[in-house]
C-alpha cells in the first residue's frame, strides 16, 4: 500500500510544489503596488493624526518626562 501511495503521491507533490512556486512569484509581483499603497495610506494617516494632536503631544511628553525619577 505504501508503494502505491509513493507512486501516486510523489508526482502529485512535485506538481503541487511547482504550482505553489509559480503562484508565489505571481503574488510577489502583485504585492508591490499593494505594499506601496498601504505605506502611503499609513504615512498620510500618521501625519494627519500628529497634525491634529498638535501641542498635546508635547505637553504629554513633557509631563511624562517630569514624572521620571531623575534629578534633571
Amino acid at each position: 500500500m505504501r508503494a502505491l501511495f509513493a507512486l501516486v503521491a510523489t508526482p502529485l507533490v512535485g506538481r503541487v510544489r511547482r504550482r505553489i512556486a509559480q503562484l508565489a512569484v505571481a503574488d510577489e509581483a502583485q504585492g508591490v503596488p499593494a505594499y506601496a499603497l498601504v505605506t502611503v495610506v499609513f504615512v498620510t494617516v500618521l501625519i494627519v493624526v500628529l497634525a491634529a494632536l498638535g501641542d498635546s503631544i508635547g505637553v504629554f511628553l513633557q509631563g511624562l518626562v517630569d514624572q521620571l525619577p531623575f534629578g534633571i
